[in-house]
This record gives C-alpha cells, sequence and structure tokens, in this order.
C-alpha cells in the first residue's frame, strides 16, 4: 500500500515538474524510496529541479525549445 503511494506521489512531481521544465527527447528513472511518502510534496518537486539543473536538463523555456 505504502509501495503504490509513493509512486502516486512522484508521478505527480514527475507531471508538475517534468512536463514543464525537462529538455525534450530524454528518458528518466525516478527510483523512491520511503522518506518520498512523508516529505512535503513542495520538498519533493524541489529535488525533481535540483536533480535536472544538476543533470543540466533544466529549462524555463520549454515552450520555446519544443
Amino acid at each position: 500500500m505504502a509501495r503504490n503511494r509513493i509512486k502516486r506521489r512522484l508521478r505527480a512531481v514527475a507531471e508538475h515538474v517534468l512536463e514543464h521544465h525537462a529538455l525534450p527527447g530524454q528518458d528518466f528513472v525516478v527510483i523512491g524510496r520511503s522518506d518520498a511518502l512523508t516529505r512535503p510534496f513542495a520538498a519533493l518537486c524541489e529535488d525533481m529541479e535540483k536533480a535536472l539543473k544538476g543533470l543540466h536538463l533544466w529549462t524555463d523555456t520549454l515552450e520555446a525549445v519544443r
């Protein structure tokens, strides 16, 4: 049950962040840990943003890229 909730939360984070800020043409693998169940949604989004920026796959102007 917790595993499914973590998956749903991480899917929501990915939808919120990746669809708007990830460079197109990339595949992502997101690994959920148990902390994802209790971590605030905003913090999970910040983590995803930090990961994209660290991989140099972040863009603020996604509409212009696509």
